[in-house]
């Protein structure tokens, strides 16, 4: 009989993507993070002790089961900004990303340094004026 559980990350093996959760009282074995990769693409997302995530067992035994990351909790809550129309990612050093679907904007905000690493060409088509630190560069 398979079941879903809550708990919460006691172990990381962030390498391996595995995790140990505590369900109830007791301690799972190392269970594989449920993560997005193929031979496509692979995102990585490391995981950190004391989130909240839902164990999925198939077979009815947590050593079986595998880890569902990601549940918004009274510790974890949506970020700011997201909506209906928004997708937000928000770093724990406050860097943001939105893609806005109804405007058609998409924002990065960081407090940090932004780099860009281009091994080829750059190609920068803008329809306007683009504004570096309150100077306007207007286009044809």
């Amino acid at each position: 009989m398979s079941s879903m559980q809550l708990g919460t990350i006691t172990d990381v093996n962030n390498k391996k993507a595995l995790a140990r959760v505590q369900v109830d009282n007791r301690v799972t074995d190392w269970l594989q993070i449920v993560s997005m990769s193929s031979k496509f693409k692979k995102h990585f997302t490391p995981i950190k002790i004391n989130d909240q995530v839902m164990v999925l067992n198939p077979f009815g035994s947590n050593e079986n089961g595998f880890i569902l990351r990601g549940v918004f909790s009274k510790d974890v809550d949506v970020p700011a900004g997201a909506d209906d129309n928004t997708e937000v990612i928000e770093y724990s050093d406050g860097t943001l990303l939105k893609f806005d679907i109804e405007n058609k904007v998409i924002s990065i905000n960081t407090p940090n340094s932004f780099k860009l690493k281009v091994g080829g060409s750059i190609d920068i088509t803008a329809g306007g004026k683009i504004n570096i630190n309150g100077e306007e560069i207007h286009l044809n």
